[in-house]
């Protein structure tokens, strides 16, 4: 999952800018819902520093699901 200025005002303006990232199976960090233990899975740290290193202050192109958001109103899309 990862912030987005989808609106392109400067910032990003809650959960409705939040997009969960088809087609990716990474570790969960500790500040995930589905992480009880609070604790990073091993992988977590390398998995975000990798996707920053790629999209951080990027401009982005999205492709939307067919559902277009999940139970936590973050859109769900290809990144490309």
């Amino acid at each position: 999952t990862l912030a987005c200025d989808l609106n392109r005002n400067g910032r990003v303006d809650g959960k409705a800018e939040h997009v969960r990232l088809l087609g990716i199976d990474a570790p969960e960090s500790r500040y995930s819902r589905k992480n009880k233990s609070h604790r990073d899975q091993p992988g977590a740290t390398s998995a975000t520093r990798w996707l920053e290193s790629r999209v951080l202050n990027q401009t982005v192109s999205l492709r939307r699901d067919v559902r277009p958001t999940d139970k936590y109103n973050r859109v769900l899309a290809h990144l490309y």
